[in-house]
């Protein structure tokens, strides 16, 4: 039996880590709402560092 594994992709730990900043921002805009406070949470803050936006 001299069968290959195929190598692993990266790509479903990206498309993972995408998803899950989508979730963290979904997050933050409903904390935002739920307080009607005009600046971004502390959440949507450290999901802005983490995606390279701040």
């Amino acid at each position: 039996m001299n069968h290959r594994v195929r190598r692993w992709e990266p790509e479903p730990l990206r498309w993972l880590g995408v998803r899950g900043m989508y979730a963290v921002y979904r997050e933050a805009d409903r904390r935002e709402q739920a307080t009607h406070r005009a600046d971004s949470s502390r959440l949507a803050r450290i999901a802005d560092r983490v995606a390279g936006r701040g």
